[in-house]
């Protein structure tokens, strides 16, 4: 598979597509445009806040509403890879997305989780890579 200036191929052992890439603008475009069409609501947030920061997804998914200090701009992740937990600053974009996020005028009284909603789990870079060859 070849995206962009960067060569893609999967990995032997674990399936996965190896080597970084960057979107670029028309990709980051097309993949937008797909996550908002997406029947959770929120998955365009969790792309963007993804996009913007390099938070992974399952770090995502266990945001907080009392994790977020959106006057000192960081996100704080308690549930991460490694097991420790850690702060993450934020870009002005991240700071707008957890904004607008947070002021959802709908939010299930029982949540204190910042991304709700049916489940958006176990999404693969090649899996990205793949919607966006569709597009």
């Amino acid at each position: 598979m070849r995206f962009g200036d960067a060569k893609w191929r999967r990995s032997a052992s674990t399936g996965r597509y190896l080597e970084g890439h960057r979107l670029n603008r028309e990709e980051e475009k097309r993949l937008l445009q797909a996550a908002d069409a997406h029947s959770n609501p929120m998955f365009g947030w969790e792309v963007r806040l993804a996009l913007y920061t390099g938070i992974r997804s399952g770090e995502i998914l266990g945001i907080r509403r009392s994790h977020v200090g959106l006057n000192k701009r960081t996100v704080l992740l308690k549930d991460t890879k490694n097991g420790s937990a850690r702060n993450v600053p934020l870009s002005k974009s991240a700071t707008e997305v957890l904004q607008a996020t947070l002021d959802k005028p709908i939010r299930p009284i029982d949540t204190d989780l910042v991304f709700y909603g049916e489940p958006v789990r176990n999404v693969q870079t090649h899996d990205v890579f793949e919607l966006l060859d569709k597009l």
